[in-house]
């Protein structure tokens, strides 16, 4: 559960509202150029799920990494299948 209140910023002495890292913020809109260079009206998960892995040195992959996960043998399988596939 700490893993998950890193991640996405909660703690005791949050303040109210929501409130988004700079990694967060690039990573949004790396998805959104992501989906508009590839003449998508909408940012898909994939197109989110992708900017997150390509960023360098985020929460998300060192949580990955705690428990064992390869960061790029996870991406080689997200591109022959869709995010979707894998939550189903």
């Amino acid at each position: 559960m700490q893993d998950l209140q890193i991640l996405f910023g909660f703690g005791a002495d949050q303040p109210c509202g929501t409130m988004m890292t700079d990694t967060v913020c690039d990573v949004l809109k790396k998805a959104e150029s992501d989906s508009c260079r590839n003449h998508l009206h909408e940012v898909s998960l994939d197109d989110v799920i992708y900017a997150l892995f390509e960023s360098e040195n985020n929460v998300a992959q060192e949580l990955l990494r705690r428990r064992g996960v390869e960061i790029n043998e996870l991406i080689q399988n997200l591109n022959q299948y869709s995010f979707c596939d894998f939550v189903a």
